[in-house]
This record gives structure tokens, sequence and C-alpha cells, in this order.
């Protein structure tokens, strides 16, 4: 999640009053089902992660139909007769719909979903958002790319969206939707970012909490 913490939500408006005001606005904000909330800055350590897996995904993606996308464009989520836009760290889309969201300010299929994390947007991007997200029809995968500490987890649709972990240094992250084996000292390079790093942790499965 680029965008550090969600602060106390503004009046409701309709989608099309916060695609207008979205616009308009010099500060992002999220939408959650006629909420809308304003979004904070991110810190030095996030904005370096997130440098580092968005130059190795467009290096990889290079030539491909896909587009690797940035915070600057939102994500629309239709479910429950509600609707709701974020704006993730990264997206990888197709061409359509790099068209589409040209057009429309916002894409609704994207194949896969990075967060960078901190700890003040944890919860929601492992709660709220792993959630949220996995209503996205067309999406295959969500990461999960921790700032403070060597550590990714991947979800998965083929995998009923179990958590695979990944946080030493010798581990590869498979990102299967994009084919792209990332490795985590392509991520984590620095010395504060090794000694955060466990040793011999192996990957690991477990269930994630299932929505009600």
């Amino acid at each position: 999640m680029s965008l550090s913490a969600s602060v106390s939500p503004s009046r409701h408006m309709s989608v099309d009053q916060y695609l207008t005001s979205e616009r308009q606005s010099a500060v992002r904000h999220e939408y959650l089902a006629g909420e809308v909330f304003a979004m904070s800055g991110a810190g030095a350590r996030h904005n370096s992660v997130l440098a580092r897996v968005f130059a190795e995904m467009a290096r990889h993606l290079r030539g491909s139909p896909l587009q690797l996308l940035s915070a600057d464009m939102k994500v629309r989520i239709k479910t429950h007769m509600r609707e709701y836009f974020y704006y993730p760290d990264l997206m990888v889309i197709t061409d359509a719909d790099q068209s589409e969201g040209q057009r429309l300010s916002f894409v609704r299929s994207p194949r896969l979903i990075a967060e960078v994390i901190s700890p003040s947007t944890e919860n929601i991007d492992r709660r709220e958002k792993a959630l949220m997200y996995r209503e996205i029809a067309a999406l295959e995968e969500y990461a999960l790319i921790a700032s403070e500490k060597c550590e990714v987890t991947v979800y998965r649709r083929q995998l009923d969206w179990r958590p695979i972990l990944c946080n030493t240094l010798a581990q590869v992250a498979e990102l299967r939707s994009i084919d792209l084996s990332l490795p985590l000292t392509r991520i984590y390079l620095g010395p504060a970012d090794e000694s955060a790093c466990e040793p011999n942790t192996a990957v690991r499965e477990s269930q994630v909490r299932r929505q009600p």
C-alpha cells in the first residue's frame, strides 16, 4: 500500500461524484461503498522497496502484451451491489485494460496486484484488501511485499488464496501470473534488509481467514 494510513471518512458520495472529485483533487482518496477516505503519503523505505519491485517487473514485462501500472491508477471492484475503488501500489493488466483505464481513470480486470506493506497498513492489506481483491474475477495473484522486514507473501487463486510465504534472502517469490521469478535479493539489498531476514525459514503455506 503506497499511501500509508486512511484517515476519517468525509461525506458520502456517489460513484460519479467521487470520480469527478478525484480528477480535481491533489490528494488521492479511496472509495468504500460510498465513504471516501483521504490517503497520506508513504515513507522512504516503502518507496525504496516499491521502486526495486517496479524496476524488476518493468524489465521482465518489456515487449510483452502486459502493462505495469503504479499507484496512480485505481482499481474498481463491484460486489454485493456496492462499489469500491482502491489505489494498489502495482497492477499488471492487458493492453485492452490499459485502453479502458486511460478512458475511465480506473481498471477492472488486473491479473496481478501487489502492495508494499508497512506496520500502519498491514492489517488493511492482509485482511480488507485480501478479501476485496479476490472478488475481481480476472485476478490470478495478490502479492504482499514487506517494507520493514524481508518478507513476500503470494496469494494465488489456483491455490484457493492460501498464502505462500518467502522470508529469507535465499528464496525466490514466484509470480506465476506474469511468469516472473523474483529473488528476494532483488528487493532487499542493504545490511538492514539482510539482518531482518530469518536465516533458515522455508516457504510455508497456511490457511487465510475466509470471508464470512
